[in-house]
C-alpha cells in the first residue's frame, strides 16, 4: 500500500511492504494536489528503514506519458507494427492513432532497444489505415489517465505491389527513364511505375552455372550500368538503351599463398628459434658503443 501526503513542499509516499515501512521523497516539477490531472515524470529519493536513500532518476510517473514513437510514419494502408516507447504502461493500456484503434500487441515494463538511457516501458501496437500526407495524434489511455502526442504520427502514400517470381539482390532507380532495375540470379529485372508492370528482363552475356549478379550501379548521366556477378567473378557494363551491346570483364579471383606478404629479407618462419632474433636486428640498429633505444 502507498500512501501521499505533501510535507514542506514535496510530496511524501508511505510505502508499507513486507513488514517494513518505507518513506519516500517524490521531487516533482509540479505539485499533483494543487494539479489533480498532473501528468508527467519524478525522481523519487528512497529514506528507507534502515536510514539508507537511494535516487532513482524518472523512476516514478503520474500516468502515462510519451517519448518516443517509432516508427513515425507508416504506409496509409496500416498494418505495420509501431512502438512508444516511454513511462506510465501496464496491463489495460489503449492506443490510438488519428482517434482509430490501435491493436496492442506487447506491453514491455523494460526498454526494447538496448542500451537506453532511461528506465522507460515500451508498448507495441498494430498502425491502423489512415489518410496519405496527413499527420495525426497518438494517445494512450491507461487506468491512470491518457496523454496525447500532437500530430506525431504521419501517413504517407500506400505501398505500391508488383508481385515477381525472381531473386532479387540490389536497385536502383533511373529517373531519367523512370524505370527501376533490379539484379536477379542470371538477369536484370525492369520494372515500369508508370506503366505499373514488369518489363522484359535484361539477359546478359556470358552467363555461367555460378553465376549471382549482385551489386548495380549507374553513371549520372545515365548512359552506362554496371553490374557486378559475385559468383562468376566479372563485372558487366551496358547501355540501358542497348543492353544488346553489354560487355562482360571476367575479375579472375586472385589467391595469395601464406609468403606472398613476407618481406624478402625476412626469414621464413620454419627456420626456427633464430627467426625472431633476426628480425630484432633488422629493425634494431647496433652499436658497439652505445645502447640504442628507438624513438618514440
Amino acid at each position: 500500500m502507498v500512501d501521499l501526503r505533501r510535507i514542506d513542499g514535496n510530496v511524501e509516499a508511505l510505502w508499507h511492504g513486507s513488514g517494513l515501512l518505507h518513506r519516500f521523497i517524490l521531487l516533482l516539477a509540479a505539485d499533483p494536489f494543487a494539479c489533480p490531472s498532473l501528468r508527467g515524470l519524478v525522481t523519487p529519493v528512497q529514506f528507507s528503514y534502515d536510514r539508507q536513500t537511494v535516487i532513482s532518476p524518472e523512476g516514478f510517473s503520474y500516468g502515462p506519458s510519451i517519448l518516443e514513437v517509432v516508427p513515425n510514419a507508416a504506409t496509409a494502408d496500416g498494418g505495420q507494427t509501431g512502438t512508444l516507447i516511454s513511462y506510465g504502461f501496464g496491463t489495460g493500456t489503449t492506443v490510438t492513432v488519428g482517434g482509430k484503434s490501435a491493436p496492442i500487441t506487447a506491453v514491455y515494463a523494460h526498454p526494447i532497444v538496448t542500451p537506453y538511457p532511461y528506465p522507460v516501458d515500451a508498448v507495441q501496437f498494430t498502425i491502423p489505415a489512415g489518410t496519405a500526407g496527413t499527420a495525426v495524434d497518438v494517445t494512450v489511455t491507461t487506468a491512470s489517465g491518457t496523454t496525447s502526442a500532437s500530430g506525431a504520427f504521419h501517413y504517407t502514400a500506400a505501398a505500391e505491389s508488383y508481385p515477381l517470381s525472381a531473386s532479387l539482390q540490389a536497385g536502383i532507380y533511373d529517373p531519367k527513364r523512370d524505370l527501376f532495375y533490379f539484379t536477379d540470379t542470371a538477369q536484370i529485372q525492369v520494372l515500369s511505375r508508370s506503366a505499373g508492370k514488369w518489363l522484359v528482363p535484361i539477359p546478359l552475356p556470358g552467363v555461367v552455372g555460378t553465376t549471382r549478379l549482385l551489386a548495380i550501379a549507374e553513371s549520372p548521366d545515365g548512359s552506362r550500368m554496371a553490374v557486378s556477378d559475385f559468383g562468376g567473378n566479372a563485372i558487366y557494363l551496358l547501355d540501358p538503351d542497348n543492353p544488346a551491346a553489354a560487355q562482360r570483364f571476367s575479375m579472375p579471383l586472385i589467391q595469395f599463398s601464406q609468403t606472398d606478404w613476407r618481406r624478402p629479407d625476412l626469414p621464413s618462419p620454419t627456420t626456427g628459434r633464430s627467426t625472431l632474433k633476426q628480425m630484432m636486428r633488422l629493425r634494431r640498429p647496433h652499436s658497439t658503443n652505445s645502447i640504442h633505444q628507438p624513438a618514440l
